[in-house]
């Protein structure tokens, strides 16, 4: 059996199979089809937003770390609920404690030591009103945040987004294929197999360290697009 590709495009080919001769290869010979991936792209404005906030703290000892950091972890919290923010849309994320050691720059002869420890605690939140945000990160920093280790936006219902995204996939492969089968003469049927591929996602989350601020955190949400690929695969009429 012989396989002939002629490749239309990076994302769309074009896969002739010609069977041999003899019955019994002819019967085991894969029909001659058109390949083809089409992609749909669709924006929408997002409805909510997830952060990543955190506190952290130095101290001499362990504990006087993990003390330093839960006070202003625990007034964090608190504040996230006076703020409407349900118990289920906070998560703690992470929760660390590792020791500080000796600026590198000391005599290699006195050898590394420990000087402190560091301990630090981030939760994750879903802010599902959008005119809430600022208002919830300006309380955050003055709970005590100090960090704020990611802001994405998001949709709280991503299906009929995604839907669209799909539909308008399978159109463009329709499209693609039609394209194709008249500029190579053939004539195709309904697509036998239509198999989703991975979309893409939109950006992740931006990292910064935040610092006192005397003014509110101003945000902007833009638009998200979400996409969708397909892959249809077409008879070949004689």
């Amino acid at each position: 059996m012989q396989t002939l590709s002629y490749l239309a495009a990076p994302v769309m080919g074009l896969v002739l199979t010609l069977g041999l001769a003899s019955p019994a290869a002819a019967q085991d010979a894969q029909p001659p089809y058109l390949h083809v991936t089409g992609e749909g792209r669709v924006s929408a404005a997002p409805d909510m937003a997830t952060i990543r906030l955190g506190v952290e703290a130095e101290a001499v000892s362990p504990s006087e770390a993990v003390d330093a950091m839960a006070a202003p972890m625990s007034d964090l919290l608190e504040q996230l609920a006076e703020d409407g923010v349900e118990a289920a849309d906070i998560q703690t994320s992470t929760l660390s404690l590792r020791p500080v050691y000796a600026n590198r720059d000391q005599p290699l002869e006195e050898g590394p030591h420990i000087t402190g420890y560091t301990a630090s605690s981030t939760v994750t939140v879903s802010v599902r009103a959008l005119d809430d945000l600022s208002a919830v990160l300006d309380g955050a920093v003055g709970a005590g945040t100090n960090r704020l280790d990611g802001l994405s936006y998001g949709l709280s219902d991503p299906a009929p987004v995604r839907d669209a995204a799909l539909a308008a996939a399978v159109e463009d492969g329709l499209r693609k294929a039609a394209v194709l089968a008249e500029a190579a003469g053939l004539t195709i049927g309904a697509p036998l197999a239509v198999v989703e591929q991975g979309g893409s996602r939109p950006p992740g989350p931006v990292m910064m360290e935040m610092a006192s601020m005397d003014r509110s955190i101003p945000t902007a949400p833009g638009s998200l697009e979400v996409t969708a690929q397909v892959e249809l695969r077409f008879a070949i009429r004689p």
